[in-house]
């Protein structure tokens, strides 16, 4: 495209979004004005900018902010100064799941600056396991059976379900269940087949051997306080006094645990991040850096998860 075809593109987009806007204004003057409120919005209202501009702005939540946003621009060029051999399942796969890891790395930030912070805890705990199958998967290329195992065991179970629920199964044609039962006959002919085999993946024993630490200190709990329904994901949501006894009901953004809940996303991406640095190549030297500066913000102190 030329570059002159170019800027009357960008002109033509800036003259839409103007004329736009003022038509909004003229037709939905008291729409574009009105402030949705928290009690019934929730975190979709116009009052948590108000929340997300104090985490943005005020010690300590900023320095944690600007470190995410430090590491989420390294990624972006990470990612877009690789290169691999579409043929190189390997290379091809890690790279993939670098790639999520570096959206879920996002996804929190969105959370947390919302107050969102158990929603965040589930996106870290998928960026760590991620991270686990692209560490794991760095030094044994028979991960990537693992996980294909684990997506036969998935088809496979999925399948017998839907065929085992009559009041499911009367709502499907018979072209549909003959389906069922094909994919089913045909993923247990591999039963007893080595690497081909329907299986789950047992990640505490995959991340023991390639990467104890990352489970031990962020996988286990993370699963308890964020991703699973557990006492300690209740507790998020109840108020106690001094004596701990239960005074109502919390429903609105959490400050107590941004700091700690941005350092685990730091982290993690961290692990994720000098895995894929691997691949590509490289020296390794940002990455010290940002481990650096983590332990810098941090103070050497541990990160305080629950474990439940």
């Amino acid at each position: 495209m030329p570059a002159n075809a170019r800027e009357y593109i960008k002109a033509l987009i800036a003259h839409l979004r103007v004329y736009c806007s003022r038509v909004k204004e003229a037709f939905c003057p008291t729409r574009a004005k009105r402030a949705t409120p928290f009690e019934t919005h929730g975190f979709l209202s116009d009052e948590i900018d108000g929340f997300r501009s104090v985490v943005r702005t005020k010690t300590p939540y900023k320095e944690w902010f600007d470190f995410a946003e430090e590491l989420n621009l390294f990624g972006s060029e990470a990612i877009r100064a690789h290169t691999f051999d579409q043929n190189d399942t390997q290379r091809m796969t890690i790279s993939a799941l670098f790639i999520r890891s570096h959206q879920s790395l996002q996804a929190a930030m969105v959370l947390v600056e919302r107050g969102m912070i158990a929603d965040a805890r589930t996106v870290l705990r998928t960026l760590v396991e991620g991270t686990i199958a692209q560490i794991s998967l760095a030094a044994d290329t028979g991960v990537i059976d693992q996980l294909v195992a684990a997506h036969r065991k998935h088809q496979l179970t999925i399948c017998r379900e839907m065929l085992a629920d009559e009041k499911y199964r009367q709502q499907l044609s018979q072209a549909q269940i003959a389906q069922l039962k094909a994919t089913v006959s045909e993923l247990e002919l591999l039963k007893g087949i080595p690497g081909q085999e329907p299986r789950q993946i047992n990640w505490a024993d995959l991340a023991k051997k390639h990467c104890a630490e990352l489970y031990l200190l962020l996988y286990r709990p993370l699963s308890s306080d964020g991703v699973h329904t557990t006492v300690d994901a209740i507790d998020r949501h109840l108020e106690a006094d001094a004596e701990f006894r239960i005074t109502g009901l919390k429903g609105g953004p959490e400050l107590t645990d941004i700091v700690d809940t941005l350092s685990i996303a730091c982290l993690s991406f961290i692990w994720a991040l000098h895995s894929f640095e691997e691949l590509r190549g490289t020296d390794g030297q940002q990455v010290q850096s940002f481990l650096q500066k983590f332990k810098e913000l941090s103070n050497d102190q541990p990160i305080q998860l629950k474990i439940g």
